[in-house]
């Protein structure tokens, strides 16, 4: 049997539909099996690891995460929707609300909530666009490489 395996930001999960859930809704239908669109997590076989703001690091990690749990192989379908460069991904391992989360996120390094995290002098000192597009290609050849 194929599973279904979604990555990426926003427009992979968020508190509406999205084209993942929608894929999977064919996807399913496509191979004579139920699926049900308003709970999609009710089926072992379509696992949506996309999350709001992610940027590519933690696509990236969140693909090998994925794949340490559930041991992808050739038979499973696997749908990455990579995010832009100038997204600034960290993570830390504390509770929110008896939530457990894990990525911190807020879309550009440059947005206004991530000026308050990051800071000016981090910004200038740190940040580099071209340095940001290169660690997206090597994301992007990395998740290649292991899902080969």
């Amino acid at each position: 049997m194929s599973r279904l395996f979604v990555f990426g930001c926003s427009f992979t999960s968020y508190i509406w539909h999205t084209y993942a859930d929608l894929f999977a809704e064919n996807f399913f239908i496509n191979q004579n099996k139920k699926f049900d669109i308003n709970n999609p997590n009710s089926n072992i076989a379509y696992q949506n690891w996309g999350y709001p703001g992610l940027g590519n690091q933690a696509i990236a990690e969140r693909v090998m995460e994925c794949h340490l749990k559930n041991n992808l192989n050739p038979t499973d379908l696997i749908i990455v929707q990579w995010s832009g460069h100038l997204r600034k991904d960290y993570a830390l391992f504390k509770k929110d609300n008896d939530n457990e989360i894990i990525w911190k996120t807020a879309g550009s390094v440059f947005s206004e909530n991530n000026m308050s995290v990051f800071g000016k002098d981090y910004i200038i000192n740190c940040i580099d666009e071209t340095a940001l597009y290169l660690h997206t290609l090597h994301n992007i050849a990395m998740v290649q490489n292991l899902l080969n």
